[in-house]
């Protein structure tokens, strides 16, 4: 898909993963590159205080084995009102949604 959009001129913000291989990952940041379109992949809560912070406290454990959670959040209502575009429901011609 990713290779579909890029080939219209289009730029992406893509959520992890890319693709299901490096190989394949290779191809559509070369091809972006080539191409001069944005590629950026979704990595939003990586910097996020609750994250950093697990991830210090995680590495005082020791080796972990397994880990299952999840992670849930509400955006606060000026979210959606400082940008009104991320929660409009209407389409835009240089937009694909998935």
């Amino acid at each position: 898909m990713g290779l579909k959009v890029a080939s219209k001129g289009i730029d992406i913000l893509m959520e992890k993963p890319l693709a299901p291989t490096i190989e394949e990952c290779r191809t559509l940041i070369d091809f972006c590159n080539n191409r001069g379109v944005k590629l950026l992949v979704g990595h939003h809560r990586r910097f996020n205080p609750y994250i950093v912070a697990s991830k210090a406290h995680i590495s005082k454990v020791g080796e972990i084995m397994a880990v299952q959670g999840c992670w849930t959040s509400r955006k606060p209502d000026s979210y959606s009102k400082e940008k009104p575009w991320r929660s409009s429901k209407k389409k835009k011609k240089d937009r694909i949604y998935f």
